[in-house]
């Protein structure tokens, strides 16, 4: 990627580099060698992010720290998906001008607002409670596990996500605790086959327990328009309130009390389910997102006569890595 930027930056002239992640560490040195400005599309600090997901860095991590210090001072502006991050980097970075443009709920691959189903009832609006994303130890994988083994009652839950090792660990674990018949591993599957399943849940599930990144699940969650139980930690309070989402402690035999309670209170679980979507149609659509990008690329690109198109396309730059 590092060889294929670099020929771009000789060969043609941009406005602007945009990185994402990890490639603003190469980007800095592009930008700067190609005398343009550089944002920095940030969606985790580096240091944290190995730390939630099991990594131990050990003498590495003030190097970790350090390279994170080093970009953030050298970008010309960075883009962060929560708060939480943007008061990261400003940390880091005082004088650093950050906007916050948090997730939309759309499809990735092709960039289509209209997800399947939209505008339309879900059928059978009773399929199995579900948890979608990673498996990895951050995101709370093994305390629902331990809260499908404390709420005996709780019907059987759907499991999407995780790569091969991961799920034979969860399903390892289910076993010992007796739950196997009652927690299904779905595995990876293909967007519309988890939104359809999304739409259709009694409750959706967000049980991290680490970091403070907001889970990008929680935007379609939203826009789903179904009850939503997380945990009530910091992560989730960015974007969720007590008014669109039942809100616990990260424990399991609270999780477990709390999903009985929306599943066994219809009033409640409507409740939940029309303010979900009523606060992804007033803070998290697709426009809101777009107008955020608009924002951040405003100071380099604000004065062409392609910035309005770049932006349309959720693009802010004629190339970027």
């Amino acid at each position: 990627v590092f060889q294929i930027a670099a020929r771009l930056l000789r060969e043609e002239k941009f406005d602007l580099l945009y990185t994402h992640e990890e490639a603003a560490y190469f980007g800095v040195l592009l930008a700067r060698r190609a005398g343009i400005p550089h944002l920095y599309d940030m969606h985790s600090s580096l240091p944290e992010g190995f730390g939630n997901y099991g990594w131990r860095l050990g003498p590495l991590l003030p190097a970790v720290r350090a390279a994170e210090r080093w970009v953030l001072r050298n970008v010309d502006g960075a883009i962060a998906v929560c708060q939480a991050l943007a008061e990261h980097a400003r940390a880091v970075a005082p004088d650093l001008r950050v906007t916050v443009v948090e997730n939309a709920p759309f499809d990735m691959l092709s960039g289509r607002d209209d997800l399947p189903g939209d505008g339309k009832e879900a059928e059978n609006a009773a399929a199995p409670p579900l948890y979608c994303g990673g498996l990895d130890r951050n995101q709370g994988i093994d305390m629902l596990i331990r809260a499908a083994a404390a709420g005996r009652s709780l019907p059987p839950l759907d499991v999407y996500g995780g790569g091969p090792d991961q799920i034979e660990a969860a399903r390892h674990m289910a076993a010992k605790l007796g739950v196997s018949g009652r927690i299904n591993f779905r595995g990876r599957a293909p967007f519309e086959v988890v939104w359809g399943a999304m739409r259709r849940s009694r409750a959706l599930l967000s049980p991290r327990v680490a970091g403070n990144n907001v889970p990008s699940k929680v935007y379609y969650y939203l826009r789903a328009g179904r009850p939503i139980i997380a945990t009530d930690i910091h992560a989730h309070r960015q974007v969720l309130d007590g008014s669109c989402a039942l809100l616990v402690r990260p424990d399991p035999e609270e999780f477990a009390a709390g999903l009985a309670r929306v599943l066994n209170d219809p009033a409640l679980a409507s409740a939940l389910s029309s303010a979900a979507r009523r606060r992804y149609e007033e803070r998290h659509t697709f426009d809101v997102y777009l107008e955020g990008l608009r924002s951040a690329l405003e100071p380099w690109v604000g004065g062409s006569k392609r910035a309005d198109r770049r932006a349309e396309y959720g693009v802010g730059v004629a190339g970027s890595v």
